[in-house]
């Protein structure tokens, strides 16, 4: 709504100060953010503003905020991942950053997201390798959390969006995955193809191999099998019988 120039004047009827701030009682006064958490999700908010020297009241609808990097990760939750060839792919937390980062100090997630350039998109991040001869020659390259930018030529929106592109992929019947990668605060791209016949040839051997129940997290299955298909499963390990002592 509110463009580069625009002065907001007031916000709910609240007049708004030259330094962003509302009278909250008497001579105390609090930034305009204060007014507008206090509010739901859902709730409809007049907003002043002055464009081009002309007064404008618009009503905006209040939404929760789009955050590339969440702050936090529930607790309760299992990861989401997709598993492609033995490249891990996950979505960029807060948590998930500090694991990896070298330096103790605390970064903003808004900060974190700068460093790979985000567009208010979830930022899908390659964690780790399970070496296999799928992904011979790539492992290295996880190393500092690269960005998926790009697969099989498509900007990636997110780990549902990137898994339905490489379904579409392999129903269309392409010979290869071709992916783009960034690092943290990197202008180049590495790119990272991968042959799908092996993919899939890998796959199986990779559940059985670390003991991994599925290729992709409950949340983006239906955009990675879609939702008729059921996802391959690696066999059930056998038990081994022990005699009893008599």
């Amino acid at each position: 709504m509110l463009e580069p120039g625009d002065v907001v004047t007031n916000v709910a009827g609240a007049p708004v100060a030259d330094d962003g701030t509302i009278q909250l009682r008497g001579a105390e006064r609090v930034h305009v953010a204060h007014l507008i958490t206090s509010k739901r999700i859902g709730d409809e908010v007049d907003v002043g503003f002055v464009r081009a020297g002309a007064l404008r009241t618009e009503k905006v609808t209040l939404k929760p905020p789009a955050r590339p990097v969440p702050a936090v990760a529930d607790w309760d939750e299992s990861p989401a991942y997709v598993i492609l060839g033995g490249l891990v792919l996950q979505p960029l937390s807060a948590p998930l950053w500090d694991a990896f980062d070298e330096d103790e100090a605390y970064e903003d997630p808004g900060d974190v997201a700068a460093k790979y350039g985000a567009s208010g998109n979830e930022i899908v991040v390659w964690t780790s390798t399970l070496t296999s001869d799928a992904n011979y020659g790539y492992s290295e390259l996880s190393h500092r959390l690269p960005r998926l930018t790009k697969a099989c030529g498509i900007d990636v929106e997110g780990l549902a969006h990137a898994a339905e592109v490489l379904r579409d992929a392999r129903e269309r019947g392409d010979a290869f995955y071709d992916l783009r990668f960034r690092d943290p605060g990197a202008s180049d791209e590495v790119r990272v193809i991968l042959d799908i016949d092996e993919v899939d040839a890998t796959d199986l051997e990779l559940l059985e191999r670390y003991a991994i129940p599925d290729l992709c997290s409950r949340d983006v299955a239906d955009a990675y099998w879609g939702p008729e298909m059921p996802p391959p499963r690696a066999p059930a390990r056998r038990r081994s019988k022990k005699r009893r002592r008599r």
